[in-house]
């Protein structure tokens, strides 16, 4: 990874809270944290809990004075995929 570079890791309730400490403890600042609404998730079999239906996604720079890029413009095509 580039010393001004970004990263964006994606988990599930069961890792990603570790994983964010573990950015953290690295010194990286993580700028974001993306919800995936998965469309198609896979069924509780145990029937104890509710279905995990989403993942979190961290964004995340490694130089905390770097400046990172962010294209709001390619992101509004999703907007009207609707």
């Amino acid at each position: 990874m580039k010393p001004n570079g970004t990263i964006w890791i994606s988990g599930t309730l069961h890792n990603i809270f570790s994983v964010g400490v573990a950015l953290e403890q690295e010194d990286f600042k993580i700028l974001n944290n993306i919800t995936w609404q998965k469309t198609n998730p896979p069924p509780n079999l145990s029937c104890r809990y509710f279905t995990h239906s989403t993942e979190t996604i961290l964004w995340a720079k490694k130089n905390k004075s770097a400046k990172h890029f962010f294209y709001i413009a390619k992101w509004k095509i999703f907007d009207k995929k609707k």
